[in-house]
């Protein structure tokens, strides 16, 4: 459950939905399949995938932004290093 700017240096409380940014991030539970032939499969099941949430504030997601990184996490950026990463097409690298 949300209760707080993802912002650790914010904190702002989360109250209102109208208010801020919100961010869903899908997972797949670390779950991985034995082989690529598990899939191919149409009656087997893929794993279950779990949906997080993170809140930026008002304040915070004008100058912030999250992005997930190659290793899997979350990542604050400020939109200006955001957009650049964007234009030219990589990953982020940045730290938690």
């Amino acid at each position: 459950m949300l209760s707080h700017c993802a912002n650790i240096q914010c904190g702002r409380p989360f109250l209102h939905l109208q208010q801020g940014k919100l961010f869903l991030v899908e997972s797949d539970n670390g779950s991985k399949p034995r082989s690529d032939q598990e899939f191919a499969l149409p009656h087997k099941r893929k794993p279950p995938r779990s949906t997080e949430r993170f809140w930026l504030c008002e304040r915070c997601a004008q100058v912030w932004t999250l992005v997930h990184d190659k290793d899997g996490g979350i990542v604050l950026l400020p939109l200006l290093t955001a957009a650049a990463r964007t234009r030219q097409g990589g990953e982020c690298n940045g730290t938690r």
